[in-house]
């Protein structure tokens, strides 16, 4: 069963077009807790600037993050004294939906690159968490349809 309290930090990570908005905003009504999107946050190459923005909004409450840059809060979690998140929610998204996404937002897409982003970030931090201590209570893999029948059927909706 799938639970969040005041205190949970949530990380939902994945490629453009795998859901993060959408898994964001639903765990974000069932469970009260504020969602940041960090493409809304971040501008150029100040991604770190952000993940600091948000944990300074934060304080010691719980929120919700969802975006590409969940990947660097991951890697550089130690080294930016960020908090290990409670969850950490990596969706899959199959090639189409990488395009149908980009060409959504006028993006040029380069699905290879967008993958061996993906996957560069995805080894480093297998290799990580298996050498440290301090891991994610809760790690979860599947597409955005996979994860919202699990919020669903975990009775989160009941909540609101």
């Amino acid at each position: 069963m799938l639970s969040l309290h005041q205190e949970s930090v949530v990380v939902i990570i994945g490629p453009p077009g795998s859901g993060k908005s959408k898994v964001g905003n639903l765990l974000a009504e069932s469970s009260g807790l504020p969602l940041y999107s960090t493409e809304e946050l971040t501008a150029g190459n100040k991604a770190l600037t952000a993940l600091k923005a948000i944990m300074h909004l934060c304080g010691d409450e719980g929120f919700i993050m969802e975006g590409m840059i969940g990947y660097r809060w991951l890697r550089k979690q130690k080294e930016m004294e960020l908090p290990c998140p409670d969850i950490v929610i990596q969706l899959e998204a199959s090639d189409q939906e990488i395009e149908d996404a980009m060409a959504s937002r006028d993006k040029h897409c380069n699905t290879k690159l967008i993958r061996k982003f993906c996957a560069a970030h995805e080894k480093v931090l297998e290799d990580f968490y298996l050498l440290d201590e301090e891991r994610p209570k809760v790690w979860i893999n599947g597409n955005s349809t996979q994860v919202a029948h699990l919020i669903r059927d975990s009775g989160m909706e009941d909540r609101s």
